[in-house]
């Protein structure tokens, strides 16, 4: 383990952005709305965070430094769209906003995901089976209701129960991990 105020080591930094590496993207996505442009910046910044590693300082918070290349990322993907005259969906002022609060929910987020995991191991596979249909890319839940052979309405009560208890065990979990023990 490297030394506070050392670099890391090349593969403590690789283990580093590979544990933040989802919510690196997800930061990277909220910035830019289209998958397709959050992929290529997703790249760039991992490719600049491998030439700055020796500027990370082990013991800092490397997702709030890593965040903050992928910001540097994106406003230099928005300059070269700007360059190229196409939309940008957002203003610099607002995309600094919406930037300064993601890395804030970042922690709370990421708990939130790791308990939505485990909530969803305990569902019963009936259940699960069901939603991973009905959020398969491009399955409305009227094909759904049509593949499966169940009433629309019913399917509509079905999923909605189940998103609810999923809610319902996530608060629970968030909640008794925060709990004093």
């Amino acid at each position: 383990m490297a030394s506070p105020d050392r670099p890391l080591t090349d593969e403590a930094f690789l283990q580093a952005f590979l544990s933040h590496q989802r919510a690196l993207y997800a930061y990277t996505l909220t910035l830019l709305r289209a998958h397709a442009d959050a992929d290529d910046v997703f790249q760039e910044m991992g490719m600049a965070l491998w030439r700055k590693r020796q500027e990370f300082r082990a013991g800092s918070n490397f997702y709030a430094w890593a965040s903050r290349v992928a910001y540097l990322e994106v406003c230099n993907f928005r300059a070269k769209l700007a360059r190229q005259r196409k939309k940008i969906a957002f203003d610099d002022t607002l995309l600094e906003r919406v930037s300064s609060k993601a890395v804030q929910l970042a922690p709370e987020l990421e708990e939130r995901r790791l308990a939505l995991d485990e909530c969803l191991k305990k569902l019963p596979p009936r259940d699960r089976v069901l939603l991973e249909k009905r959020f398969a890319p491009g399955v409305t839940i009227r094909t759904l209701a049509e593949q499966i052979g169940r009433p629309l309405e019913g399917l509509y009560k079905a999923v909605r129960r189940i998103q609810d208890a999923l809610q319902d065990c996530v608060h629970r979990t968030v909640r008794s991990q925060r709990e004093p023990t």
